[in-house]
């Protein structure tokens, strides 16, 4: 019997729905983005993240899904923040979910883009610059 296909992560929330990361297409690259409110270089960069976010899935139709991994300190913390963002998160109450991302990836501060396959292999550890140097052909 062959193993069953680990995921980066089982699954995320987008638009108040719960989305099983197996559902996406084989394919398709995560963005696993480390952020928080109360963090002042993560309110400047997510709007370039969102620009670009939109650009790659809309104008290029590339398969692309940004995940929010929130360090903010509370439910309505995380609530207001990604209320913001047009992608997925993991959500608030998987907090050890959300600490094994940050260890698997050596995040050692926020924001922290790091670009993964679904199975967690990495594609781009600083995805941060590679949207702030448009490296991703987004403009």
């Amino acid at each position: 019997m062959a193993a069953a296909t680990r995921y980066v992560v089982d699954r995320v929330i987008k638009g108040g729905a719960t989305v099983e990361v197996s559902s996406l297409p084989a394919d398709t690259i995560l963005g696993l983005y480390f952020s928080a409110h109360w963090c002042g270089p993560c309110k400047s960069f997510t709007p370039s993240l969102v620009h670009t976010y939109d650009s790659i899935t809309r104008v290029l139709k590339q398969k692309f899904e940004v995940v929010f991994v929130s360090s903010d300190r509370n439910a309505k913390e995380f609530n207001s923040y990604f209320s913001t963002m047009p992608w997925a998160a993991v959500p608030f109450e998987e907090s050890d979910v959300r600490d094994g991302l940050a260890q698997r990836y050596g995040v050692r501060g926020i924001p922290t883009l790091v670009l993964v396959t679904l199975r967690g292999e990495i594609v781009c550890s600083d995805g941060r610059s590679a949207v702030a140097g448009d490296s991703l052909g987004a403009h």
